[in-house]
């Protein structure tokens, strides 16, 4: 019983980790653009 609901626990958290990795690159790479614009005067 425990492992039947430990698995889908265990493979929630790991779609949430995959999720803040993609979140945080999305971020950073925003980032990286408005701070090229920026130094492009635009």
């Amino acid at each position: 019983m425990p492992n039947t609901i430990g698995l889908p626990l265990f493979e929630i958290a790991s779609m949430l980790v995959r999720l803040n990795h993609l979140t945080c690159f999305i971020v950073n790479a925003n980032h990286s653009i408005a701070r090229a614009a920026e130094t492009a005067g635009l």
